[in-house]
């Protein structure tokens, strides 16, 4: 997205139809990525939702990255915002979401089928139970105690770390239920 954010006036290709399609799945997961600022986080994000959307049994539905560009794109257009928390339920949140931004990244969460890029991810959805939290980081323990799994993407070819993701992703999203 090269256009100022406050000239956007219609959604994003495919946005619409992607709501539409996720409001009627199953999947109530997401996950959540932050990563030092030497990862490629988008190819990351790309790679996991790739994977997810050919293996995780759903056949129809299609899981989608955002990376933080694109999410501040959303939440600062009023046309794409609306539509993205359009239907939200009342959530429950430590206090209210200090910004457009925290709302998006929540309601999308909540969707599910989303992989959310950036530390902000992990800050708006630090209590959504249904949000798996993954720090990739190369030397340095997350000050974040959440997360799910915490990995060196240094030590990983860039196709087996989505996997191992994503394979971590789909084992701890079948313990919820058992």
């Amino acid at each position: 997205m090269t256009s100022k954010t406050s000239d956007l006036t219609t959604p994003p290709p495919g946005l619409v139809e992607w709501l539409r399609v996720a409001r009627t799945h199953n999947q109530c997961h997401s996950i959540a990525l932050s990563a030092s600022p030497s990862t490629d986080l988008h190819r990351i994000a790309t790679a996991i939702t790739s994977y997810l959307s050919e293996f995780d049994g759903k056949g129809s539905y299609q899981w989608r990255a955002f990376s933080l560009d694109e999410l501040r794109t959303l939440a600062e257009s009023a046309v794409c915002r609306d539509l993205i928390l359009s239907e939200a339920k009342t959530l429950s949140h430590r206090s209210p979401p200090p910004s457009n931004l925290d709302r998006v990244y929540r309601r999308l969460a909540r969707i599910g089928g989303v992989v959310l890029e950036g530390e902000c991810g992990i800050e708006a959805t630090s209590d959504i139970t249904e949000v798996f939290h993954v720090c990739l980081c190369q030397d340095k323990h997350p000050s974040h105690q959440g997360y799910h799994l915490w990995i060196n993407p240094e030590l990983f070819a860039p196709k087996s770390l989505a996997t191992v993701i994503a394979d971590s992703f789909l084992s701890w999203s079948c313990l919820l239920y058992t």
